[in-house]
């Protein structure tokens, strides 16, 4: 006699199971993914922020020069 709480590989509640368990390895993915990225943005955030500083220093230096005798 089959065992009664066997499902058969066509049972929709298995079948639903198992999708579940796809999705839900899929969101942690995508989490674990999304928290990498986040922390590449922030770390390209930061070094935009520096280059502009020195983008801002440098200018600053330029304009203590005045004009260049190439613009004159």
């Amino acid at each position: 006699m089959p065992d009664p709480d066997a499902s058969s590989p066509d049972d929709p509640l298995r079948r639903l199971r198992e999708r579940l368990t796809r999705l839900e390895e899929s969101q942690a993915f995508a989490e674990r993914h999304d928290d990498a990225f986040n922390e590449q943005l922030v770390a390209l955030e930061r070094r935009l922020h520096e280059l502009l500083s020195r983008l801002a220093r440098l200018e600053a230096r330029l304009d203590q020069f005045g004009e260049s005798p190439d613009q004159e």
